[in-house]
């Protein structure tokens, strides 16, 4: 190797400088180093994405193992000019995420839930319904970037290459949400305090 020329790092077989995009449109023609290489890239960020999304353990794994199967699946329908790949990822998620859900819904029985009388878990309860509310009403980008951030706690220079943006833009989307998250929370009670 001469001076000039740059040793290409490898992970399963793949050039990890490949975009996730490049990486699908392989998974499209069955390369399986591809599809190893996503999975290592997005299994946290789909964990953190689901989890957030559903209570029941059950329906978030069988949405998880439901996702990657659909991306190996569905590789052939992704279309870069579409938008990211990343964005392709989550909403591949979100929709096995409403499909383990429904299948979840379906199964089932109509026993009632659980009366918790424990008043400090009623509270968290109440600030986790907060937060989540609050967190799903700030805008996607902003979700993505503080999602993985923060629950696949990523630096935002991978998040921004993970996400294909600027690094600038990722500290604007963590910054905006942030501040958008504590404007919608103003006034929300925390555990603790009187």
């Amino acid at each position: 190797m001469t001076e000039h020329e740059t040793e290409t790092r490898t992970h399963f077989g793949i050039d990890t400088q490949a975009s996730d995009g490049e990486l699908i449109l392989r998974i499209a023609k069955g390369n399986t180093d591809a599809f190893e290489e996503i999975y290592q890239r997005f299994a946290r960020p789909i964990l953190a994405f689901v989890h957030r999304r559903s209570a029941d353990p059950v329906s978030a794994q069988s949405a998880i193992q439901s996702t990657f199967i659909s991306i190996w699946r569905s590789a052939s329908n992704f279309r870069p000019e579409h938008g990211t790949a990343s964005k392709w990822i989550f909403g591949v998620t979100q929709a096995s995420l409403s499909n383990s859900t429904e299948q979840k819904i379906r199964e089932e029985s109509e026993e009632p839930p659980e009366v918790k009388t424990d008043t400090s878990a009623t509270k968290h309860d109440q600030l986790t319904w907060e937060i989540h509310t609050a967190f799903e009403r700030i805008p996607t980008q902003e979700q993505e970037v503080l999602s993985l951030m923060y629950f696949a706690k990523l630096p935002q220079e991978k998040i921004a290459n993970q996400l294909n943006l600027p690094l600038e833009t990722v500290n604007m989307h963590a910054r905006s949400g942030l501040s958008r998250m504590a404007t919608l929370l103003e006034g929300v009670e925390s555990i603790g305090r009187p």
